[in-house]
């Protein structure tokens, strides 16, 4: 019925349910900032985990505010409580010596009582789970995944390291969320690479396991009964799966893509293409958000068909910027972060070439696009030209001399005898693609960049959207201009 909410300020705020208002704030409760908060199973009290390395127990009445610090070991953020149903105490992590188990029998002198084994050695950001019968502890970082058996007398003795294989999915991944099932039999694990296992926790072994995306899985829980487990990936999608044999019972979108993704749809309509969209933030970075997030999906269910290989490239690619499917969905041609375009045949996965490079430009090409009837398949480039290549075999063919400066848009005509360019000025090109030739070309009104072209489908119309402060879309007659 209560809601706690810990501010980066220090303050913490009380809200009611389900009216949803505040109830009380404590300002400045907190000396420095919190990295976790939980309620104890009673209810009477929170524990704040700080940056510090320390826990603050707070009292939840609203007319007072009772504070008393365990662990106390500086600078380590104690990221993640958990509490042990019918066990000791709690879970706490961030005090350097890995993962304590305390015993909060007196709060006002908390006990630890054992370190979980193994977990000293345990580095980057730490995710951890515990089991509802209060026997299981789960952890992952980036040296892999712990699970420890606390059914025993005192500290366990050991620990089992979740480690296995399923057909089809690599298991040498970072897993970036845990959840037990309800009968605490189960553990599922969120893997960086957007891929779901559930693992047999008494064996420690893998059951099976679901791409059920391209991002990283940052949320998993299973439902109170039991039969449906929920994930939420980094770029906003959230799935429902079925808890056993994780079909896919429904795909949400929570609208919080925080780097943003690709798609394509075949001409067709039956299949889309996904990747992780390679994020450039600032020019500081580009991080590597998932290097297999090239997916093609049923447009009808959303399903993953198919994983395309990126085994060929030198380097993981680090997030993709275009993605462009054949019409008859059988060739998928995608531009990862740095890295030469490929082209994929969709029916096997496997990349069936690069572009090659334009000549005297030794830089890869992005922004492809099939001609209708899958004969040519073009770019714009870093040297400000649009080039063609043969899109069965990715031979080279020819480039467009246009204006040189950067092309920021391509369309084909409906038929393919047609395609229109454009820049950031305000320009657009219609070419004849087959032979190379200018036909006529169209300037904005009030030159700006144009982001969009589309031709309408029976050739007539040319659509294309600009401006900066002002955005308008624009509509030409194809044929006179």
């Amino acid at each position: 019925s209560t809601l706690a909410l810990a501010h980066t300020s220090g303050a913490l705020e009380f809200f009611n349910f389900p009216d949803g208002q505040l109830a009380n704030r404590l300002p400045d409760i907190f000396l420095d900032d919190p990295a976790s908060l939980r309620y104890m199973p009673n209810g009477e009290f929170l524990l704040a985990g700080l940056y510090p390395g320390m826990v603050n127990i707070v009292s939840a009445n609203l007319q007072e505010a009772l504070i008393f610090s365990i662990f106390g070991n500086y600078g380590y953020p104690v990221e993640y409580l958990g509490f042990l149903p019918g066990g000791p105490g709690v879970v706490g992590t961030g005090d350097g010596q890995g993962l304590s188990v305390w015993s909060l029998a007196d709060l006002e002198n908390p006990q630890l009582l054992y370190y979980l084994p193994g977990s000293e050695g345990l580095s980057g950001e730490i995710h951890m789970a515990a089991s509802p019968d209060g026997r299981w502890v789960a952890a992952s970082s980036w040296d892999g995944a712990l699970l420890w058996d606390l059914s025993g007398e005192g500290a366990p003795q050991g620990y089992r390291m979740l480690w296995g294989e399923v057909a089809g999915f690599d298991p040498l991944t970072t897993w970036n969320s845990l959840a037990f099932s309800t009968d605490s039999q189960i553990l599922g694990t969120g893997g960086s690479n957007g891929a779901i296992w559930l693992w047999d926790v008494a064996e420690a072994a893998p059951l099976k396991a679901v791409q059920a995306g391209s991002a990283p899985v940052e949320y998993l829980s299973f439902s109170p009964n039991g039969q449906a487990l929920a994930a939420v990936l980094e770029d906003g999608q959230a799935v429902l799966l079925h808890s056993d044999s994780l079909e896919l019972q429904q795909t949400l979108q929570t609208g919080a893509a925080w780097f943003g993704s690709l798609a394509a749809l075949s001409g067709d309509g039956q299949f889309l293409a996904t990747a992780t969209q390679a994020y450039l933030g600032d020019g500081s970075w580009n991080t590597l958000i998932d290097s297999t997030g090239l997916y093609l999906r049923s447009a009808a269910d959303g399903r993953v068909i198919r994983s395309m290989d990126v085994q060929d490239y030198a380097a993981s690619p680090g997030g993709f910027v275009n993605l462009a499917l054949s019409p008859d969905g059988r060739w998928l041609a995608a531009s990862p972060l740095g890295l030469p375009a490929g082209v994929w045949d969709t029916t096997t996965g496997e990349l069936a070439y690069f572009l090659a490079n334009p000549p005297a430009d030794d830089r890869p090409c992005d922004q492809a696009l099939f001609s209708p009837a899958n004969k040519a398949l073009a770019a714009y480039c870093h040297d400000g030209r649009v080039h063609l290549w043969q899109s069965d075999s990715g031979a080279y063919w020819r480039s467009l001399q246009g204006d040189q400066l950067a092309v920021s848009a391509l369309a084909f005509s409906t038929g393919g005898i047609v395609l229109a360019t454009a820049n950031a000025e305000g320009l657009v090109s219609l070419w004849n693609p087959w032979d190379g030739s200018l036909v006529r070309t169209l300037q904005v009104v009030e030159p700006a960049p144009i982001t969009h072209l589309a031709f309408s489908p029976d050739g007539r119309y040319l659509a294309c959207s600009t401006g900066r402060d002002y955005p308008k879309v624009v509509v030409w007659d194809a044929a006179s201009g």
